[in-house]
């Protein structure tokens, strides 16, 4: 079967209890924390955009399959 949608709650709105959504992405994704702690930096400091950010954390998941 084909989905033609994907929805994720991530800001928990739906699913309680899961604890920070994009922390369980890199988890299960195995991105290091360092990796992690680069791009949030980079966002911090205002040197790329919230979006830019989320792109970007979302590449490295599609890199690592």
């Amino acid at each position: 079967m084909r989905y033609r949608a994907v929805g994720f709650d991530v800001d928990g709105t739906l699913v309680q209890n899961v604890g920070y959504c994009w922390q369980t992405f890199h988890e299960r994704f195995g991105v290091s924390d360092k990796v992690r702690g680069i791009l949030r930096r980079r966002y911090q400091e205002g040197r790329i955009t919230y979006r830019k950010w989320g792109s970007r954390e979302i590449a490295i998941w599609r890199a690592l399959g």
